[in-house]
């Protein structure tokens, strides 16, 4: 797809459209998108449940690079409470029925009025859309026969243009997408414009023309030129813009624009950067040319340089600039190369969590959501999916299930930003019980990992071995688990660290963290740990160690288990054992000592520090925050909950890759019930 020939320009305008596909089921929307997407076209499609995405670039011109996020939405879905999140912030659709089947063309007004009803453009005007009358290829039905009835109806509804496609043939499917790629680009301008909040650096901008500008090349109202087939015309625009005196895109030349701070309306993903005009402006002549003066993506993807792209040098070593997984891509989604990562663990007792896990997961504790979600649980509830969707519900849409794991009762799951699983490994994962033998697994680890970008990360949950007297049975049990997990099987290991394969999982990763019921007691006497607890201000002093011996801490300075690992200062009460149901530790017969069973510990290969010292002077791996939640009353347990940040080093796209991958079911079942019940009661207690 081409756009005119203009000047270079040393702006790069990346703009980002989230374009629906929608239709009754079985019209072909996936099979469009495939073909558009991956020229790509076969006869077996599953029907899409929920939602399901794309991402198409183009080149539009030296520099503007368009990406479209196209969302293949399925048909059954049309009437649902999902539709309105679905088609929040789109800003162009395609409605496709099946010329084979009059009963798709008949439901189309359905579809539209639902669109129009649900998204609109900031002035209240329905989004660009097109019409695919689909499978034409194939004997027709009802209207499509007749070009001018098809031409009326777009006209009567709004439609900006219709094509007659086919998926299978591939007819058309490029023509209809520039055609929609235009009138968003045309909208977009339009509105961008009009939404411009900006301070001046130099002298002030005279009243701007921009809008007298698109009034004559277009006559905004609401419309786009068509051709004699009511069609999406470009070359109209063009000779539009052309014929307009290029003094109306100019200001005085003694006055250099630039633009400090812009802000633009979100439903577009785009914002005007900057206007810088001088005389040699006047030979601006056309659509693109415009929009390299004035729209710039907030957070879109570079260009591409076609010179870099010939040298065949960008996949070479972790530098590789122009890699999905080099640095100038770590660069642009984390300037300062810090992945902030939210760890939490509880033994759940086999019950069923509150409703309202938000002191769990969106704390007052955090001013942010953190990037990465890693759960671990013990004794966990018995409906896995129920779990899974619960955290997804409470997250929110911004975050997904990237992966999950069980082994019996212990349970682990990374939930991730929606931007960043396009930049992750596969994951991989193992398990190993502790207890041969036995059917039901209650004790042992479950181990996840994958890179991110250039760096490798691995999670284990676990579950030890339980009572005061059996320190050395937990030592054991951590040994085990280290050799046992087979991580990792299919990702890369470097070289270095082969020789290490033979001793343990935790020497193969940049960052390790290891967390769950570990199970270490405090060594005092009951009475003399309550007492401490009643007398303690929480949190505590960090800086003030624990008045008591607790097990984990003592072998761990000795260097007899968890070698190499750190945990964070303890500023909260022990998290074990509560009456059920209430704030009060044991009061049963067994009269438990209070005890630190709930642990988050962590580990930086000392490799990777040498690695990514060069990159930055900050810290490779920090303890933000490191709390529990009292107020959880279901388990005799608390929740334990801890927020890091990690460097990050560039990577090379060698390794295999995600491609976007999240388990779409949960995401899709939490969405509609976060819909249908935007606040839940708390089955959480209070302290008293």
């Amino acid at each position: 797809m081409k756009g005119s020939s203009a000047r270079p320009s040393s702006d790069k305008n990346d703009l980002l459209f989230k374009i629906l596909v929608i239709g009754d089921l079985g019209t072909g929307k996936t099979s469009i998108i495939k073909r558009y997407v991956h020229q790509f076209f076969s006869q077996h499609y599953r029907a899409t449940i929920g939602v399901d995405f794309a991402l198409k670039v183009l080149s539009w011109d030296d520099n503007t690079t368009i990406r479209l996020q196209l969302w293949d939405i399925a048909g059954q879905e049309r009437f649902g409470n999902m539709t309105r999140v679905y088609y929040k912030e789109a800003v162009g659709a395609f409605i496709v029925f099946d010329v084979t089947r009059t009963a798709t063309y008949e439901a189309v007004l359905k579809w539209k009025h639902d669109l129009d009803a649900k998204v609109q453009l900031p002035d209240g005007f329905a989004i660009p859309c097109v019409l695919l009358a689909n499978k034409c290829d194939q004997p027709k039905e009802g209207a499509v026969n007749s070009h001018s009835k098809m031409d009326e109806f777009c006209r009567q509804n709004n439609f900006i243009s219709w094509f007659e496609t086919s998926a299978k043939e591939n007819i058309n499917i490029d023509e209809a997408a520039n055609s929609l790629v235009s009138a968003t680009i045309a909208m977009s301008l339009k509105h961008s414009t009009k939404s411009v909040e900006a301070e001046y650096i130099d002298d002030r901008i005279e009243e701007t023309t921009i809008g007298t500008f698109l009034q004559s090349a277009f006559n905004i109202t609401g419309s786009v030129p068509y051709d004699n087939r009511g069609k999406f015309c470009s070359s109209r625009v063009v000779s539009s813009v052309e014929s307009i005196n290029s003094d109306t895109l100019v200001c005085k030349n003694q006055h250099k624009k630039r633009l400090r701070r812009c802000k633009s309306t979100s439903v577009l993903y785009c914002s005007p950067k900057r206007l810088e005009s001088n005389s040699s402006d006047s030979s601006s002549s056309s659509l693109e040319s415009l929009i390299k003066q004035n729209l710039v993506s907030a957070k879109a993807l570079q260009p591409l340089s076609v010179s870099k792209a010939k040298e065949r040098n960008y996949l070479h070593g972790r530098s590789g600039a122009e890699s999905l997984l080099g640095r100038a891509e770590l660069n642009r989604i984390f300037p300062r190369h810090e992945v902030t990562i939210h760890i939490s663990t509880w033994n759940m007792n086999g019950e069923e969590p509150p409703a309202n896990l938000n002191e769990l997961f969106l704390s007052e504790q955090m001013t942010h959501l953190p990037d990465i979600y890693i759960i671990g649980t013990q004794e966990s509830f018995s409906e896995t999916s129920e779990w899974e969707i619960l955290i997804q519900e409470t997250i929110g849409p911004t975050h997904v299930l990237f992966h999950s794991e069980t082994l019996g009762t212990i349970f682990l799951a990374v939930y991730m930003r929606r931007e960043l699983i396009w930049y992750c490994s596969l994951p991989e994962d193992d398990a190993h019980s502790v207890r041969a033998g036995t059917a039901f697994k209650t004790k042992g680890g479950v181990g996840i990992c994958f890179y991110l970008f250039g760096s490798s990360f691995l999670f284990i949950s676990s579950h030890l071995t339980a009572h005061d007297e059996r320190l050395q049975d937990r030592i054991n049990d951590v040994s085990r688990i280290m050799k046992s997990l087979d991580l990792p099987k299919e990702l890369p290991v470097i070289k270095r660290m082969m020789k290490s394969r033979a001793t343990n999982v935790v020497n193969h990763f940049d960052y390790v963290f290891w967390f769950g019921d570990l199970n270490f007691r405090i060594t005092q006497p009951r009475q003399q740990v309550l007492n401490w607890i009643r007398a303690t201000q929480f949190p505590t002093n960090p800086n003030v160690p624990l008045p008591f011996c607790d097990q984990l801490t003592y072998c761990m300075k000795r260097g007899e288990v968890f070698r190499g690992f750190q945990e964070a200062p303890i500023t909260f009460p022990p998290t074990y054992k509560f009456d059920l149901g209430s704030q009060t530790y044991d009061t049963s017969s067994k009269n438990r000592t209070p005890s630190y069973t709930d642990r988050i510990l962590f580990k930086m290969r000392r490799s990777s520090k040498s690695i990514l010292s060069s990159m930055t002077n900050y810290t490779n791996m920090k303890c933000l925050a490191y709390s529990s939640v009292p107020s959880f009353c279901t388990s005799d347990h608390k929740p334990v909950w801890g927020l890091f940040t990690c460097k990050l080093r560039p990577g090379i796209d060698t390794i295999p890759l995600s491609a976007g991958w999240f388990n779409r079911e949960v995401y899709l079942e939490a969405m509609k019930r976060r819909a249908a019940n935007p606040l839940s009661d708390s089955r959480s207690c209070s302290i008293q």
